[in-house]
């Protein structure tokens, strides 16, 4: 079978698709003739589990499939319905590496019921394989991006640039439409905030002077969406003065950005505090956005 966690296969003969909602999924796969000699039906009987583990061979996911039967002496093109659950998360030191790495080992391990000609031939054939589920784009590259990106000042758009819409100057409100790439294969949906995210500000010296508390959201796992959250802005004090003199002098202001986020997908924590960083110049439209905030306290918008 397939690896029913990829979209496609080498051959261009698999394809994955969504049944709702929830955790069921549907594999179309050809499968390769076992024999051009012997004619007959292979079957997978019953609901076969595949338990999934991370490479420290902690058990944290399950996936079942319907039975299926085919042809084992012609290619068979099957659909095979799956159905995914988490049942905990990972081991914390193999999420540690999942961004970085780009990439999430799945160890599977199953065994089969096989019937060949009408009779069983394995009551509990033992299967193991690792899956590398690529993660092309991670989460830091996500917030690197909203941040640095321009924001333009409309309040929708259909591409995928960012987008802000200010709500109150004086209240420092704001609010970040942005689309986020599919992050998995996995059917599921990701949460972030608990219940809010603060990301923190600070000046080219690393003194805090201002912040912005965003909303929780929760986007699709699998599936590119276009999301919006909204964010308050407060200073709580002022940068580093010969930061500030630089910057008249230059008219150069570099910000800092940190935050730590809590992620939970599946209805777990995976991430109680994810550390994200960038940082933009006060120059850039993301700065002229944050700087119209900064007068407002300051002084009378």
């Amino acid at each position: 079978m397939a690896n029913p966690f990829a979209p496609s296969n080498d051959a261009g003969h698999t394809t994955l698709e969504r049944l709702s909602q929830g955790a069921d999924f549907r594999v179309n796969t050809t499968i390769p003739a076992l024999t051009h000699t012997i004619g007959g039906t292979v079957e997978l009987e019953g609901i076969t589990t595949f338990v999934i583990s991370d490479r420290l061979g902690k058990p944290w996911a399950r996936v079942t499939m319907a039975p299926v039967a085919f042809a084992v002496n012609a290619p068979a093109d099957v659909s095979v319905e799956f159905n995914f659950s988490a049942f905990e998360t990972p081991s914390p030191a193999v999420l540690a590496e999942v961004f970085p790495n780009r990439a999430f080992d799945l160890h599977v391990t199953t065994h089969w019921r096989l019937r060949f000609w009408g009779s069983t031939w394995y009551e509990a054939l033992p299967l193991y394989g690792t899956y590398t589920l690529p993660i092309p784009h991670t989460l830091q590259d996500q917030f690197d991006a909203v941040v640095r990106n321009p924001l333009q000042t409309s309040p929708s758009n259909a591409g995928t640039n960012a987008t802000v819409e200010l709500l109150s100057a004086s209240g420092g409100t704001f609010r970040i439409n942005a689309t986020v790439p599919a992050l998995s294969l996995l059917p599921g949906v990701i949460v972030v905030g608990s219940p809010t995210t603060t990301v923190v500000i600070s000046d080219a010296l690393g003194k805090r002077w201002a912040k912005v508390v965003f909303n929780s959201v929760a986007l699709p796992m699998d599936a590119t969406s276009r999301v919006s959250v909204e964010g308050a802005f407060s200073m709580f004090s002022l940068p580093t003065a010969s930061v500030v003199q630089e910057a008249v002098a230059t008219n150069n202001f570099a910000m800092l950005v940190d935050s730590n986020w809590s992620i939970s997908a599946w209805g777990r924590v995976w991430f109680d505090k994810l550390p994200l960083h960038s940082q933009f110049d006060v120059n850039s439209t993301t700065g002229a956005q944050l700087w119209g905030l900064v007068k407002c306290k300051l002084y009378v918008c």
